[in-house]
């Protein structure tokens, strides 16, 4: 999480860089780690989410607000559309805690997960502070195993925002220590095929800068992405791009996306694997505990067409840090809906 002098007015979000909180764990016990109920997920049809029923985080509204419409009407103020029409994908419906990775006295967050969706990565408090976790699972049939500390990717420092690249050997990630160029700071590390060890997370340097860096996802060929900075002394942080010729070529000075400024706060980026589309979470223009999920469909690293909310995930609370399977047919997020930051995930079908 990114702090200095959002430490105190971003307190009460969730654990993660793009949601600008302090660290805390949660002592909430109103979630729910229940069995798994999951059967298989083909690349073009959705048979599957990734957690159970447990009571509560169901779904919260019907707007096919996810894919291409016909036809719509834009606030001028929050830049956030209703959609109307035709949408090539029906509401996300659902929605549930993933099954058998969180915990009930810390704050989950910032899920990223392999493109076979049987590896989830993500940031939790459970040992005191935020450190990286994963859990894994042998088929789309079982349910996760115990969630493990990742010692290679934490450190004695904040560490948070980790963003698995579609092939599974990258991983960036962000942390204070103060070894960087100033409060939080890109890193990367990568491991030489699935089953190796990740290699100790070195500083993205032409990346980093006296203002939080963070919250980096790329696409497939890792030539492009989109990240978030708090770098336009707005107090609050905002969605920037930024492309590299070659993957042995530093990344470009990142430029803000204009189009997707607002009052709010605008982080926790997914960029889907070949560029086109754009989620991520923002409180516009909601007060700074309420954020929802957006997206936007992109076209050569630029925002092409209208925001959308994602409605049917929405509540009156925190809904973050959204992460898409590579068919586009489920989604895992955190959120604070039910008392505690826990991970949830939801599907959706194609009309």
């Amino acid at each position: 999480m990114l702090r200095t002098a959002l430490l105190t007015t971003l307190a009460l979000t969730s654990c993660g860089f793009d949601s600008g909180s302090n660290v805390s764990s949660s002592s909430s016990s109103s979630s729910s780690d229940t069995g798994l109920s999951t059967s298989g997920i083909e690349p073009t049809t959705v048979s599957a989410t990734l957690g159970t029923q447990s009571g509560t985080g169901t779904s919260t509204g019907t707007a096919d607000t996810t894919g291409g419409s016909s036809s719509s009407e834009t606030d001028p103020d929050t830049g956030t559309s209703e959609t109307t029409g035709a949408s090539l994908w029906g509401p996300f419906e659902d929605i549930l805690p993933v099954d058998g990775v969180n915990d009930m006295f810390a704050a989950d967050d910032d899920p990223t997960l392999s493109s076979d969706l049987l590896e989830i990565y993500f940031n939790s408090t459970r040992l005191g502070q935020e450190d990286i976790f994963v859990a894994r699972r042998a088929s789309l049939e079982d349910p996760f195993d115990a969630a493990e500390y990742v010692a290679e990717l934490s450190s004695p420092f904040i560490d948070t925002v980790p963003e698995l690249s579609p092939d599974g050997l990258v991983m960036t990630l962000s942390n204070n220590q103060p070894a960087g160029a100033g409060n939080f700071d890109v890193f990367v590390s990568t491991r030489d095929d699935l089953e190796s060890l990740w290699s100790s997370p070195v500083p993205i340097e032409e990346l980093n800068t006296i203002d939080g860096d963070g919250s980096l996802s790329m696409t497939e060929d890792g030539l492009s992405a989109v990240l978030c900075l708090n770098a336009l002394a707005r107090n609050d942080y905002q969605l920037f791009t930024t492309t590299r010729p070659a993957l042995d070529e530093p990344w470009e000075v990142p430029t803000v996306i204009d189009a997707l400024l607002s009052r709010g706060r605008d982080c926790s980026p997914w960029l889907s694997p070949d560029g086109s589309e754009l989620w991520w979470g923002s409180n516009r223009p909601r007060p700074i505990e309420d954020t929802n999920v957006y997206r936007v469909a992109m076209v050569d690293g630029a925002p092409d067409g209208e925001i959308e909310e994602i409605v049917e995930l929405s509540t009156d609370f925190t809904d973050d840090d959204p992460w898409l399977s590579p068919d586009g047919s489920v989604i895992v997020f955190s959120s604070d809906r039910d008392g505690n930051l826990d991970l949830y995930t939801a599907r959706r079908e194609l009309l």
